[in-house]
């Protein structure tokens, strides 16, 4: 794996920081149907899932889109492949829901003519056709509803891998205030935690899945990246703390993505040999027979050396047991389960290599990586977290307060100029598109001005001039 990253890292000239993040979440979802991980502290008796869960923060032109194109090209591959059988199958299950359900109706039918109750109805439910699932399972932007929907019909390995993660962390999945929030880190804790999660509808109230994996990758830019560290609910319910979080400096172009670089074929057969093994582990996954309900039943993978001389047993008595213990509050709830993401780095780097232990190399591979990831987490600095105006009755509120700040500073006459320069010279952050045009347009103004004079219960308002 750490030749994949070279040969990304020279293929499209990003930093190796700026790749590892995606890469142990794809190798995750190639590896998580597989196998679970055994934890080495508490006597080595508890497992947990191999899934990931990263989080890259990268601003424009990090080479995100670029990064994941090159991470999965196996995945993909294999996708395009399975989808072609998948497509037959849903044509013939869409043909056999036709015949069942006119065979149904006929019964009800038979029933009604009758007026007596038996058992053909109940005993013709039964025989209901499953449907096949879809092998394309990347949810590069979905809800929390939407998710756990797809579980029921695509396979049991699940992953999120998207270079826009924004779409999610500050969209209708996440994004605070729109009263999902707390199901969305819930359900996708449990998944971490345990492969399991709940669905409530109305027609058939609670559904449990188990015997579910799902990795998450994602990419995405500060801005997006601070409402989802800034968030109460991600910090408090732990969902932040499954996350391993690194953030990237600026990526500027080598010279290595010059026409005729010597190493470029060997970069790409690096590139490569990685895809292929990704192809290989889900071409592999085990295949779940429609009628099980897709349940997953991964086999264990067990540490080769499981004494005291074991490098990440070393680490969790002398660091990590400490880091453990440490202070933790808000985000930092992260530190509370750095062993065990390491327990899920090494587990994943030998399944992916092959091994059906874990050796000490990989041990060793995953203390580098935890320690990245720690170290990480520390110096954190993705700004001041504000809330997102997004729509007019929002942005008057907001551009409301603004004016009361102006005449603590002695303003006493707003004219529209003065406030249209504000706006086009940066003097309010974090708009929209929408907003914003609103404001240029003297939309947001003139709101302002009524609700000015409204407050004040008066024709016009005294103690400051506006003037249209």
């Amino acid at each position: 794996m750490q030749d994949a990253i070279k040969g990304v890292a020279a293929a499209t000239g990003a930093p190796p920081e700026a790749i590892i993040g995606t890469l142990l979440a794809e190798a995750s979802w190639a590896v998580q149907s597989h196998y679970d991980v055994q934890l080495v502290f508490n006597d080595w008796k508890l497992s947990a899932p191999s899934s990931l869960f990263t989080l890259t923060i990268s601003e424009s032109g990090g080479r995100k889109s670029v990064i994941l194109a090159n991470l999965s090209e196996g995945r993909n591959r294999y996708e395009e492949e399975a989808s072609r059988d998948y497509y037959k199958r849903l044509i013939r299950y869409k043909g056999d829901m036709e015949i069942f359900n006119a065979q149904r109706q006929e019964i009800i039918r038979k029933n009604k003519a009758s007026m007596v109750k038996n058992d053909d109805l109940y005993n013709h439910d039964l025989t209901e056709p499953k449907r096949p699932p879809n092998p394309k399972s990347n949810q590069s932007n979905f809800t929390t509803a939407g998710l756990m929907t797809e579980m029921a019909f695509c396979r049991p390995s699940i992953g999120v891998m998207t270079a826009e993660a924004g779409i999610i962390l500050k969209g209708y999945s996440a994004g605070a205030g729109n009263g999902g929030e707390f199901e969305f880190a819930t359900t996708m804790s449990l998944l971490w935690d345990k492969g399991e999660a709940d669905k409530n509808t109305k027609e058939s109230g609670k559904i449990s899945y188990s015997g579910r994996r799902l990795t998450v990758g994602f990419m995405c830019q500060s801005v997006a990246a601070r409402a989802f560290l800034a968030s109460d609910i991600m910090q408090q319910q732990g969902m932040q703390a499954r996350f391993l979080i690194n953030q990237v400096g600026v990526v500027e172009s080598p010279e290595c993505l010059l026409d005729g670089d010597p190493m470029a074929e060997a970069n790409a057969s690096k590139v490569k040999a990685f895809n292929d093994r990704l192809y290989e582990l889900h071409r592999e996954s085990p295949k779940c027979d429609i009628d099980d309900e897709f349940i997953l039943a991964p086999k264990l993978l067990q540490w080769e050396n499981q004494d005291s001389s074991n490098p990440l047993g070393i680490w969790y008595n002398h660091v990590g047991r400490q880091v453990e213990r440490g202070d933790h509050h808000g985000s930092n709830t992260f530190f509370a389960r750095v062993t065990e993401h390491a327990c899920r780095i090494a587990g994943v780097l030998a399944a992916f290599e092959g091994y059906t232990k874990i050796t000490n190399k990989h041990a060793e591979a995953a203390v580098a990586i935890i320690e990245y990831f720690i170290a990480e987490r520390r110096s954190l600095d993705v700004g001041e977290e504000t809330s997102t105006l997004n729509n007019l009755k929002e942005a008057t509120e907001y551009v409301r307060g603004w004016f009361q700040k102006q005449k603590t500073k002695g303003v006493t006459t707003m004219t529209k100029k003065f406030f249209l320069d504000n706006a086009r010279g940066g003097g309010f952050k974090h708009m929209n598109a929408t907003v914003k045009a609103n404001i240029l347009e003297g939309l947001v103004f003139e709101e302002v001005i009524k609700m000015e004079i409204a407050a004040a219960g008066m024709t016009k308002v005294t103690n400051i001039q506006y003037l249209l």
